[in-house]
């Protein structure tokens, strides 16, 4: 398989998770827990910068994996879980790359629903810190690459 085409198969996986993870834009404008969790998954996608043709088969594997569980269980966080390996597949693995992929759930519904009982400017608030703290270690050891 030539290289574009591998290029070309990373981007329908992208673009398959991203279609199946359709209803978590709609439930950061709609469910008032999930308002402004918008904010925490911009951050999140930061170390794109550092974009390259895509590193990981793993994580696209993985991404696969979590989508159709997603969508053989009906259960929307295996779907937005492999959205965020989808997306992790196009920035270069380091070992901080775990703790990064494991802060996407704070940008997630279910997220929201386990803190329904802070108030709503602490729990964005602490979603937007562990998301910050995450994704500034991910960037400082991209930047130690080079």
């Amino acid at each position: 398989m030539g290289h574009r085409n591998l290029n070309l198969l990373h981007l329908s996986i992208i673009t398959f998770c991203l279609w199946e993870s359709l209803s978590l834009f709609e439930a950061w404008f709609v469910s008032p827990y999930d308002a402004f969790n918008w904010i925490p998954f911009i951050l999140w996608l930061l170390p794109l910068y550092a974009l390259r043709l895509p590193t990981s088969w793993v994580a696209s594997e993985l991404a696969l994996v979590m989508v159709i569980a997603g969508i053989l269980t009906a259960v929307n966080t295996l779907t937005y879980i492999g959205f965020a390996f989808s997306i992790a597949a196009w920035i270069p693995w380091s070992k901080e790359s775990p703790l990064w992929i494991s802060s996407s759930i704070l940008w997630m519904p279910i997220f929201s629903y386990l803190m329904v009982e802070w108030p709503f400017g602490i729990a964005i608030s602490c979603k937007v810190l562990g998301v910050s703290l995450a994704t500034l270690l991910k960037i400082r050891s991209l930047r130690n690459e080079v």
